[in-house]
């Protein structure tokens, strides 16, 4: 079964709706209980609200997924001032109140809705409704595809075309010459790409094609590029038979640097990693190289004081 967003927060506004939306709470692992405040029975943890919009903003980019027993029309326009692009969102459901359909109305894909949709209507016994193009035309959802192996899209502005040469009938060159992608989509949907030898590519520069691979490359804007996981510090690590160690945020975070970051404040929610680390790692408060940077790792080296138990 295909995993399901998390964590999960389920919705109804009516007394018929909270039925429903009581049934789908307990069978969905972990999912919270959002009802009005005049129909949530606290002592069995249902959390009341005074009004669905509030609800649903203040709860927003805080669940992974959200199921909402009420008319589309009331979802979209509680939700619109809300949306961030749809690396962002959080998948959404909507539900009618009999639980006839399930429709799956935001990141169906990479967010999950239409994993959660289908869920949703088999513990109602009712029908999912998935709009997604390659969903409906029973073509692969190339992201999807990339989360089941393990790769990570690396540009996802180019999946839409791709996907948009599939849907158009066309065979979407791949080169991958490890093997991470193709012995899947040659088995599953057989004769819909076609795959190149290395140096192929080369004269495809203008056509839509789907490149997976670990080597650093400027892509065009058609080719859509898949990066395979890498053992990375793990490997070498084991490699030079080093320990490796990994500190909490909090950790970091309570460690003063010289050249703290705003921007690896907000994406990370720290202001300093390496430097951090370093300092951490060396029990010392001073760095012999400050944070240099690539365009791939930051690197910083604190010297590590004698041990007590040193005779140098």
């Amino acid at each position: 079964m295909t995993a399901l967003p998390q964590p999960l927060a389920v919705y109804a506004i009516t007394a018929v709706g909270a039925e429903l939306a009581r049934t789908l709470a307990l069978s969905l692992p972990g999912a919270a209980l959002f009802l009005p405040r005049a129909l949530a029975y606290q002592p069995d943890g249902e959390e009341p609200f005074d009004r669905l919009t509030q609800a649903l903003a203040a709860n927003f980019h805080h669940f992974g997924g959200h199921v909402v027993l009420a008319a589309a029309g009331i979802v979209v326009r509680a939700l619109a001032p809300l949306l961030k692009g749809k690396t962002q969102d959080p998948a959404v459901v909507v539900v009618d109140q009999a639980g006839r359909f399930a429709v799956s109305l935001l990141s169906g894909h990479l967010g999950g809705a239409n994993a959660l949709a289908r869920r949703v209507a088999e513990l109602l016994g009712g029908q999912a409704v998935i709009t997604t193009a390659t969903d409906t035309a029973g073509l692969p959802s190339l992201d999807m595809l990339a989360g089941e192996l393990g790769l990570r899209v690396e540009n996802l502005a180019a999946l839409a075309k791709v996907s948009m040469s599939l849907l158009d009938g066309g065979q979407p060159a791949v080169l991958d010459p490890e093997g991470w992608l193709w012995p899947l989509l040659e088995r599953r949907w057989p004769g819909r790409f076609q795959l190149l030898a290395p140096g192929q590519e080369d004269s495809l520069t203008e056509q839509p094609m789907i490149w997976v691979g670990w080597r650093r490359i400027t892509p065009p804007p058609a080719w859509l590029v898949l990066r395979p996981p890498e053992a990375g510090l793990l490997e070498l690590a084991a490699r030079l038979g080093l320990p490796l160690t990994f500190y909490s945020t909090e950790e970091l975070a309570a460690v003063e640097v010289p050249n703290p970051s705003a921007t690896v404040a907000k994406h990370m929610g720290v202001a300093s990693v390496c430097e951090a680390a370093a300092l951490l790692a060396a029990d010392s408060r001073r760095l012999l190289v400050s944070k240099q940077k690539s365009p791939n790792v930051t690197l910083a080296v604190a010297l590590r004081s004698p041990g007590d138990g040193s005779t140098s």
